[in-house]
C-alpha cells in the first residue's frame, strides 16, 4: 500500500505566549496573555494510493447463511493541487455542563478507482480475481470545492436531551461511472452534485434505533442549502442537486488509451434539485439483522424455472438500515422548492413551490370550515443495503391488484411478487437494495418556468409565478433494486433488477398514487383561495418488475430489459381536490374522502403487459440551445401478454382489448420551454414489418360486471403503421 508522499502537521493547544526568560509571572504579565482554545489538526498531501478498498458484508447463499461478500475497489488514487484536511477540536462548559465544537475541511482532488467488483470471500492479496463479478465500472468523484463539517453540542457528543447544530456540505463535485464498451470509454457523469445543509436539533445513540439526529422541536429545522454556482458567478444552484450527463469517446487525446475525466463536451440527459427548509425532520441509521427472511425473503438457488428457495435470508444477520423523513415548509422565508429541467447549458425547467397535503381542509362540515394548515411531507420509509447472491427477490403483495380481475385470471398473482434478478448462468453478486413503506404526499400548488443558470438574456427568462399545480404523489411504495458486474461481448455494463408497489389510495382517502395537473386560479366564491381543480390519472395501484442490464455505448444510455411485467389499475379523473369550496353554491364543499369513491371518476384504466425491450435515454446535443435541449427516450418492446381494458366506474362493465402480443417501437420526448411543456409520443407498430411483430389483441371482450364472464367480441390485427401524437400544455 503506497502512503502519502508527503505529510504536514500542526497541532495548535491555544497558549501563546510571548518568548522571554524563565520568569515568575506577576498578575499584571498575566493579565497581558492572550491565546485561542482548543486543538488545530492541519494536513496536506500531493498524492494518495490504496491497492485496494472494500465493504464487507455477510449474505445467505442457499442453505448457508451468513456467507462473507465484499465490494472492490481497485487501484483507489487521489490527486490534484492544496490536497489537505483541517480539524479544530474546541471545548466550552456552562452551568455545569460541556459542549463540543468540531469542524472539519478537506480538500480531496479527484479521487479515482479503477475497477468495481463485488466478491464471495475475504480475498487474499494477488488473488484478487478469484470469485469476483465482473466490473460495474470505474468509479471517479472530482471535487471542486472542499467538503465541511460543522457540529457544535452543547452537553456531551450524543446527548439525546441537549440541543446540537450541524452544517455539511459536498459541493461542485463531479461523479464518473466510466464504462468500456469494446472499443472506446464512455461516461455517465453526475454534474455539479450538491448535498449542503445546516440543520437544528438533537443527535444522539438510541439501543434499538441506531444513529437519530432529529429537529424535535417545532422551532428546529433542517435546511437545503442553496450553493454557489461555480461556472456562473453569482448563481446558486440547489443544496441537493442531481444533474445527469453523458460523454462519449473519453480518451486522452495525446494517445494514451486512459480515460480523461472532464465535463466539457458532455451531453445534457435531466436534472434535478431540492432546496428550502424541513421541519419534523429525523435520519436514522443502524444496523439490521434479518436472518429470518422478513424483508427479501430467502435466497434462491440456480435452478429450473423460478429456481428453488433456500433456508437462509437473503440479507443475513448483517446489514445496514436508513429512515429519513421530514415536512417541506410551503410559506416563509425558506420554502422548500422541488426541480426538474434539461440538464446542461441552455436548459429550461419546471420549479414546484408551495407544497401542500392533498386534502385542502380536513373538515368540511359546519359554516366557513379552516383550510388544512398541515404540510406536505416525505417518509423514507425503511430503506435496508445489503450485498446478495440470490435468483429472485420477495416484495410485498398488492392486495388491489390481486383482486383486480384481466380476462381470465387478475393483474397480479403471489407468484409476480417473487420477482427474478437475472438471467445469468449462475447467481451474481449483487448489491440489494429495499424500500418498504415509502411516502411523498406533496401537492405543488404554485408551478412555473424556469432556465438554467447560463441563460441570461431577458427575453429567454420566464416569468417567475404561476396559477398552477402539479400532483405528483406516492403511498406506501416498495421496491427491490440489485446491480451487478456484466461483460457482455467485451463490453462493461452494469446488471440490473427493478420491481416496485404502489398503494392507489388509503382508506381514509387523505393519501395517494396519482398524476395530476391542478388549475390554481383564485376562487371567488372562496375569499380568493385556489379553485383547486383537478384533472388526470388518480389512486394509481402498480406493480411492475424485471431485469436486464444498463450501459453507456452508442452515444446513449442504454438500457437492455431482458424480462419485464407492468400491472396497473388506476382512474383518470377530474373534479375538485377533497376539501376545496365550489365555485358556485353556499357552503357547497368536495367531501375529504372524495378519493375513495367513484365521484369525479370519467373511466377506470386496468393495464397488464409482459414481455421485453430496450429503452435508451438518448442525450440532447453537447451544443445544445433552447430550442434542442429536451429529454429522450426511445427504445422498443416485444409484447409476449397483455390487456387494456377501460372500466365504467359505477356498475364495472368492462371493455377488454385482451389477451396483446406484438412489438412497438417508440421515440418520445418532453422538452421544456419558456412558457409551455411539448410532449411528443411517436410508436411504431410492427417497425420492422413481421409476422411476429403484428401487434394482436386476441380477444375484445364486454364483460357485463367485474366478476361476468366475457362476451368476446372479435379480434384486432394492426400489420404496420406509426401513431405520432403532439401536445403543447401552456398554462394560463
Amino acid at each position: 500500500m503506497k502512503i502519502i508522499h508527503f505529510v504536514s502537521c500542526v497541532v495548535a493547544f491555544g497558549y501563546a505566549i510571548s518568548a522571554q526568560a524563565m520568569q515568575p509571572l506577576n498578575d499584571v504579565s498575566l493579565s497581558q496573555v492572550s491565546g485561542q482554545d482548543g486543538i488545530v489538526i492541519d494536513s496536506s498531501f500531493s498524492e494518495a494510493s490504496v491497492d485496494r478498498l472494500y465493504l464487507e458484508d455477510g449474505a445467505g447463499v442457499g442453505n448457508a447463511a451468513d456467507q462473507t461478500m465484499r465490494v472492490w475497489t481497485n487501484g483507489a488514487t487521489l490527486s490534484g493541487d492544496d490536497m489537505g484536511t483541517m480539524l479544530k477540536i474546541d471545548t466550552g462548559s456552562n452551568a455545569g455542563s460541556t459542549g463540543l465544537d468540531l469542524e472539519l475541511t478537506a480538500s480531496l482532488g479527484t479521487l479515482r478507482t479503477e475497477t468495481t467488483q463485488i466478491c464471495m470471500g475475504a480475498i487474499a492479496p494477488g488473488n484478487a480475481g478469484a470469485n469476483c463479478g465482473s466490473s460495474l465500472g470505474a468509479l471517479t468523484v472530482q471535487t471542486a470545492s472542499p467538503f465541511h463539517a460543522h457540529l457544535k453540542t452543547t452537553n456531551g457528543l450524543f446527548n439525546e436531551d441537549a440541543p446540537a447544530t450541524l452544517s455539511a456540505g459536498l459541493e461542485n463535485t463531479n461523479i464518473f461511472i466510466t464504462q468500456y464498451d469494446g472499443s472506446q470509454f464512455n461516461q455517465g457523469i453526475i454534474k455539479d452534485f450538491n448535498f449542503s445543509f445546516n440543520g437544528e436539533g438533537y443527535i444522539f445513540v438510541d439501543p434499538a434505533r441506531g444513529l437519530v439526529m432529529e429537529t424535535r422541536d417545532p422551532a428546529n429545522a433542517l435546511e437545503m442549502v442553496r450553493v454557489d454556482d461555480l461556472n456562473n458567478p453569482g448563481k446558486k444552484l440547489p443544496g441537493l442537486n442531481l444533474e445527469l450527463m453523458y460523454k462519449s469517446n473519453v480518451a486522452d487525446p495525446s494517445g494514451d488509451p486512459s480515460p480523461v475525466y472532464s465535463t466539457s463536451g458532455a451531453a445534457g440527459v435531466i436534472r434535478g434539485g431540492i432546496s428550502g427548509a424541513v421541519t419534523d425532520a429525523s435520519l436514522t441509521f443502524r444496523g439490521v439483522n434479518d436472518s429470518a427472511g422478513a424483508i427479501m425473503g430467502n435466497s434462491y438457488s440456480l435452478g429450473a424455472g423460478a429456481g428453488s428457495a433456500g433456508s437462509a435470508s437473503v440479507l443475513g444477520s448483517r446489514g445496514l438500515y436508513l429512515n429519513f423523513q421530514g415536512a417541506f415548509l410551503r410559506s416563509g422565508d425558506n420554502p422548500v422548492v422541488l426541480e426538474l429541467a434539461h440538464a446542461g447549458n441552455n436548459a429550461y425547467g419546471i420549479g414546484f413551490g408551495n407544497l401542500s397535503p392533498l386534502l385542502v381542509r380536513t373538515d368540511v362540515t359546519g359554516s366557513n370550515p379552516a383550510l388544512n394548515t398541515g404540510l406536505a411531507y416525505l417518509n423514507s420509509g425503511d430503506i435496508y443495503f445489503n450485498l446478495i447472491n440470490t435468483q429472485s427477490l420477495l416484495l410485498p403483495e398488492n392486495t388491489v391488484l390481486n383482486a383486480t380481475k384481466v380476462g381470465g385470471s387478475f393483474l397480479t398473482t403471489a407468484a409476480d411478487y417473487q420477482h427474478r434478478v437475472h438471467n445469468e448462468s449462475s447467481n451474481p453478486h449483487a448489491i440489494g437494495v429495499a424500500v418498504r413503506g415509502m411516502d411523498f404526499q406533496a401537492i405543488a400548488r404554485d408551478s412555473y418556468f424556469i432556465v438554467s443558470n447560463d441563460v441570461t438574456n431577458p427575453a429567454d427568462i420566464p416569468s417567475s409565478s404561476g396559477s398552477w399545480g402539479i400532483g405528483l404523489p406516492f403511498h406506501n411504495l416498495d421496491a427491490n433494486v440489485a446491480l451487478y458486474g456484466l461483460n457482455i461481448g467485451g463490453e462493461e455494463r452494469i446488471g440490473t433488477a427493478f420491481a416496485l408497489n404502489t398503494q392507489g389510495v388509503s382508506a381514509d382517502g387523505s393519501k395517494t398514487t396519482s398524476i395530476l395537473l391542478i388549475d390554481g386560479e383564485p376562487n371567488p366564491n372562496d375569499s380568493g383561495n385556489p379553485t383547486n381543480y383537478y384533472m388526470g390519472l388518480r389512486n394509481i395501484d402498480m406493480f411492475m418488475a424485471g431485469y436486464g442490464s444498463l450501459g453507456f455505448s452508442n452515444g446513449q444510455i442504454g438500457i437492455q430489459i431482458d424480462d419485464f411485467d407492468l400491472a396497473i389499475a388506476s382512474q383518470f379523473a377530474a373534479g375538485y381536490l377533497p376539501g376545496s369550496k365550489f365555485r358556485s353554491g353556499t357552503d357547497v364543499y368536495a367531501p375529504v374522502d372524495g378519493f375513495t369513491s367513484s365521484d369525479g371518476v370519467l373511466f377506470g384504466i386496468n393495464l397488464k403487459l409482459a414481455g421485453s425491450g430496450n429503452v435508451n435515454l438518448v442525450p440532447a446535443p453537447a451544443s445544445s440551445t433552447l430550442a434542442t435541449n429536451y429529454t429522450r427516450f426511445a427504445g422498443d418492446l416485444t409484447l409476449t401478454s397483455g390487456a387494456i381494458q377501460l372500466v365504467e366506474p359505477v356498475d364495472g362493465t368492462t371493455l377488454g382489448l385482451d389477451n396483446m402480443t406484438g412489438k412497438i417501437g417508440f421515440d418520445n420526448y418532453i422538452r421544456f420551454q419558456k412558457d409551455s411543456v411539448d410532449f411528443h409520443a411517436e410508436l411504431a407498430l410492427n417497425p420492422e414489418q413481421t409476422s411476429a411483430g403484428v401487434v394482436r389483441f386476441s380477444n375484445v371482450n364486454l364483460y357485463p360486471d367485474s366478476n361476468a364472464a366475457a362476451q368476446r367480441l372479435g379480434e384486432i390485427a394492426i400489420s404496420g403503421g406509426n401513431l405520432v401524437s403532439n401536445l403543447n400544455i401552456k398554462p394560463f
